[in-house]
């Protein structure tokens, strides 16, 4: 990074707070729209959009900053009210008249005489009346102040609300309803725009049944979004007009912000301080990110919206509403992208690159998303109990197996095998951006970041004759049960199963959308129902992994003339099991063994069922040299 001459003094003036003027960025459109709708038509315009996206500024910029040419060209009086800073309605209503009798003094009116005079000091008496009305007379007078006030001195108001979600918690359905009347009728002929997170109507609908209305009164709905691409070039250039950003801190900034403007000045005027320092290794700027980024979160459910986005961004959908998708893509909090784009961020596989999915507003915060909740699938409590069981059992299996340093030995243990080591490898990075961006993580190892589709064909598939054989069992007709009787499925696999659930498990795409069917989820919870089923039975049977002779070479011993005995010098015969006794391909049908020849094999340990004592078996049995 080159500092130019001017140094960054005041280039990031104000961040976080309301921005106007040359520090104001592009937003031109919007800005025109709100001109438009409020100066020439007189009429209410909505902005609304998730937290810190620039609202309040974009209301201040096309408003206020050019506030003595709309009342000079335009008889227009802009009045400003923080509505998060009102406790109760009646202080709310007599804010607004307050405040509107302040900025009429303040006006450079051409005639000023005595009737001006005597007509200003008649409207600050009625203002003064409303201060102390009781609620029995507040709406009469109020009504009688804007009829006076637009009779008397000419001047229209806009009204800019902000933070207009207060309202939901101080205002009944009669309060909307006298907003909506001041907009409505011609006496009064006060305009609003609003500056909020949800809704009018949301806002206006905390008790459905009383509706007032109001939002019927609104032209125009904003949906204040991220920066456009000439939004960003315009910041660029701002930016750098004053400081040279290296390629690789601009790429650092986007990865992290996208084109959320908070989160842009955040991060360059982090990599200004620490230049030398990486952008996230900043614990203030961590802190800062995470609370704004918990507030968006608290948006999202609030308005109905987390358990969709946990469903596009991370899996399994289950009760998808498109509706609320656009909402999301209305918001700027949805991308489009392609799915191969989406695999690389979340170190995921996709079997079409090409398909378009979604992620968040930035890398960096789909990212943190996606850590923050895959492990817990609120919305779908059987799934997420299902694949928290699965990756237990086989850390149970790992860590009985080859102790606390079964990472490095799995590796060795599989390194010819191709296809298991790319798999390896991406969850490994996964494992990896996990302890990277979620700084509060406690993910103990790589096997708690996979999911269904990966537990089972890296683990249970691989390691399926030595130890996973045991629990899941062959499925008995009476074990797989759905709840609609109308569905039968027989003589399905483990296999079968775990697949059907590995593609339950992807969230769907946007173009060739997987929406899961109602038969589909009922077929779904009844494999769930039934891998809990057998895990619980296994848990109850108290069997563990036998760990491997020095943690990481199989057992050696000879074989009977009955190829059903394993013998050693240092223990008892080994009874070869019938079902997973000969790693595959090794088998007495494919290899002929000879009486005595020297073979490796594995131990599974189990109890038996009428002494309660530990029994042994030999399982992956394989010629010495194999």
């Amino acid at each position: 990074m080159d500092a130019k001459s001017n140094s960054r003094d005041g280039l990031f003036e104000r961040t976080g707070q309301i921005i106007y003027g040359d520090r104001f960025i592009g937003r031109n459109f919007e800005i025109n729209e709100i001109r438009k709708f409020v100066v020439d038509n007189r009429a209410n315009v909505a902005i609304v959009g998730m937290p810190r996206i620039g609202k309040s500024s974009l209301a201040w910029q096309a408003l206020m900053s050019c506030k003595e040419m709309l009342i000079r060209d335009h008889k227009l009086i802009p009045v400003y009210i923080d509505v998060s800073a009102i406790n109760s309605k009646e202080l709310f209503f007599a804010r607004m008249v307050s405040k509107v009798v302040r900025e009429l003094s303040k006006v450079n009116h051409e005639n000023q005489d005595e009737e001006w005079k005597s007509n200003l000091k008649h409207l600050n008496h009625m203002a003064r009346c409303i201060e102390s009305d009781d609620l029995a007379s507040l709406n009469n007078d109020f009504y009688d102040f804007f009829e006076d006030f637009y009779q008397l001195t000419s001047y229209q108001i806009v009204y800019i609300l902000d933070e207009f979600d207060k309202a939901q918690n101080i205002f009944d359905a009669s309060d909307f309803l006298l907003l909506r009347e001041t907009a409505y009728i011609p006496e009064t002929n006060l305009s609003y725009v609003t500056i909020s997170r949800k809704s009018i109507k949301e806002i206006e609908t905390k008790d459905k049944q009383n509706l007032s209305n109001f939002h019927g009164t609104f032209n125009k709905y904003i949906h204040l979004n991220v920066f456009s691409s000439e939004d960003m070039d315009s910041y660029w250039r701002r930016i750098e007009s004053r400081i040279t950003f290296t390629n690789t801190e601009k790429e650092n900034i986007v990865y992290i912000a996208g084109r959320h403007p908070l989160f842009l000045d955040l991060c360059c005027l982090q990599t200004t301080s620490t230049p030398d320092v990486s952008i996230i290794g900043s614990a203030n700027l961590r802190e800062k990110l995470y609370d704004e980024f918990d507030q968006i979160i608290d948006m999202l459910d609030e308005k109905g919206l987390l358990s969709t986005t946990k469903q596009v961004i991370i899996g399994p959908p289950q009760n998808i509403d498109k509706q609320k998708i656009d909402k999301l893509l209305d918001f700027g909090f949805l991308n489009v992208v392609k799915a191969c784009k989406k695999a690389s961020l979340l170190s995921t596989t996709c079997n079409d690159p090409e398909e378009e999915s979604y992620i968040l507003f930035s890398d960096y915060f789909t990212q943190l998303f996606y850590f923050k909740f895959f492990l817990d699938i609120d919305y779908w409590p059987q799934w997420n109990m299902t694949e928290n069981k699965l990756r237990e059992i086989v850390e149970i299996f790992l860590e009985g197996r080859y102790g606390k340093n079964w990472m490095n030995i799995i590796e060795q243990e599989n390194c010819s095998d191709s296809d298991w080591m790319e798999r390896w490898k991406i969850l490994v990075e996964r494992f990896a951006k996990n302890k990277k961006i979620f700084f509060q993580s406690t993910i103990s190892s790589p096997v708690i970041v996979a999911e269904t589709g990966e537990i089972y064909y890296q683990f249970i598939k691989k390691y399926w004759n030595i130890w996973f054989s045991q629990i899941f069992t062959p499925i008995k007709d009476n074990e797989l049960v759905f709840s609609n009787s109308t569905i039968s499925i027989s003589n399905r696999s483990w296999e079968e199963i775990f697949g059907f659930l590995m593609k339950v498990r992807r969230p769907f795409a946007h173009t060739n959308t997987y929406i899961l069917s109602k038969e589909d989820e009922i077929v779904a919870k009844g494999y769930c129902e039934l891998v809990l089923n057998k895990i619980a039975k296994w848990e109850d049977s108290g069997m563990r992994p036998s760990p491997i002779a020095n943690q990481n070479t199989s057992l050696v011993g000879t074989i009977n003339s009955d190829r059903n005995r394993i013998l050693t010098t240092s223990s008892p015969a080994y009874i070869i099991d019938r079902v997973n006794g000969f790693l595959s391909g090794y088998s007495p049908d494919v290899y002929s063994y000879t009486t005595g020849e020297k073979v490796k094999f594995d131990l599974y340990e189990t109890v038996n069922p009428r002494t309660g004592l530990p029994f042994s078996f030999a399982v992956n049995v394989r010629p010495y040299n194999a």
